[in-house]
């Protein structure tokens, strides 16, 4: 059966947080962000994503992180097609605060 996460790594936010070679793209809305993001990670919302993509870079490998996962994963989907070395933060930034940092604000 053909799952929407075949072909895209899935990492667990430890996983994910250990990754010192890896920019963390956060896919969310502006307003999200503004709530709750991790440090060092970018922003560049999914709507944006088709025309903005060539400002991420080639020479490092990208995990992308939304509210769940979803939006990462379709982000993921479309980076990888176009070349870039990708993962999928499974759980978004809702896991990452259960797992990594019970302080985080949820929503």
């Amino acid at each position: 059966m053909f799952s929407l996460f075949s072909n895209i790594p899935q990492l667990r936010p430890a996983e994910a947080a250990a990754r010192q070679d890896a920019l963390v793209v956060d896919v969310r809305n502006p307003e999200e962000w503004a709530y709750v993001h991790i440090e060092g990670s970018t922003l560049l919302p999914l709507p944006e994503l088709s025309q903005r993509y060539g400002e991420l870079p080639r020479d490092k490998p990208l995990l992308l992180l939304c509210h769940y996962g979803m939006r990462s994963q379709k982000a993921a989907m479309f980076l990888k097609g176009k070349g870039y070395e990708v993962s999928n933060i499974s759980g978004g930034i809702d896991r990452w605060a259960k797992e990594l940092d019970p302080e985080m604000p949820r929503y």
